[in-house]
């Protein structure tokens, strides 16, 4: 009857998920649905896997964040999402690729209006984050990204009204079509990097085509 608990999928072979994890709770928070592969694809049934990659119906993703499962996918190397994860529900989701990149090349996006906990966002890579055509949105929840190095190509990042956070402790930049809005807006290196096509970042500022809204 209280807060449901957290359910983990560790990586011992080859990993495959396709099904739900109902982790509601009749009262108080929903659980976590853990998923953590070496290198892990996120997409949809019939896709063609990368060799080394283990496979993420992005389905049964949604529907996890429905029912209000906050989904922590973790790849102790590179993550890559090729299939549209859009949802409804209050649950949250957190990407992590620990110890590489996260190459996201489809959509992503939120449009529970609650907190800016619920419904939000994260990405974290121990390398990089490439976001290539890709438009990441929620209604109230947080969007934050946390990497050495950003790349936006043709992508956007926009929560109305939450906020967007960029952390990187390397360069980042975005093409003319790159769009970043929210509440507030912040691009943060916490050291000595290079900001290219930014219009504005804590303590820097750049030139190029990239909107901040």
């Amino acid at each position: 009857s209280g807060q449901a608990a957290a359910q983990s999928h560790a990586r011992k072979g080859s990993l495959g998920f396709g099904g739900l994890a109902d982790l509601h709770a009749e009262n108080g928070k929903a659980g976590m649905l853990l998923l953590d592969p070496a290198n892990l694809f996120l997409g949809n049934i019939g896709d063609f896997v990368w060799l080394g990659y283990d496979f993420i119906n992005v389905v049964s993703i949604v529907s996890s964040l429905n029912l209000g499962t906050d989904v922590t996918q973790t790849a102790t190397n590179n993550l890559s999402v090729l299939g549209d994860i859009i949802w409804s529900g209050a649950g949250s989701l957190i990407l992590n690729a620990t110890g590489n990149d996260a190459h996201i090349e489809a959509d992503i996006k939120s449009s529970f209006n609650g907190t800016n906990t619920q419904g939000a966002i994260t990405i974290n890579a121990g390398n990089n984050i490439y976001l290539g055509g890709a438009n990441i949105a929620t209604k109230n929840g947080d969007i934050t990204a946390n990497s050495q190095d950003f790349h936006m190509s043709f992508s956007s990042m926009k929560s109305t009204p939450g906020d967007v956070l960029i952390n990187n402790t390397g360069k980042f930049a975005a093409n003319a079509a790159g769009v970043l809005k929210g509440k507030s807006v912040t691009l943060h290196q916490s050291t000595a990097g290079s900001i290219q096509n930014a219009v504005s970042a804590v303590g820097a500022t750049g030139s190029g085509g990239g909107k901040l809204l």
